[in-house]
């Protein structure tokens, strides 16, 4: 997040809103549920 509030780019080039979806899709994919709270 740092880095898009600087306007360095990411890493790998992606937009912040293209890696956050990446990450939800991954996410998803090991069936971790972002809204679940921690036990």
């Amino acid at each position: 997040m740092w880095r898009a509030e600087a306007g360095i780019p990411l890493a790998d080039h992606r937009t912040p809103p293209e890696w956050v979806e990446d990450m939800a899709m991954r996410f998803s994919a090991m069936g971790v549920d972002a809204a679940a709270r921690p036990a």
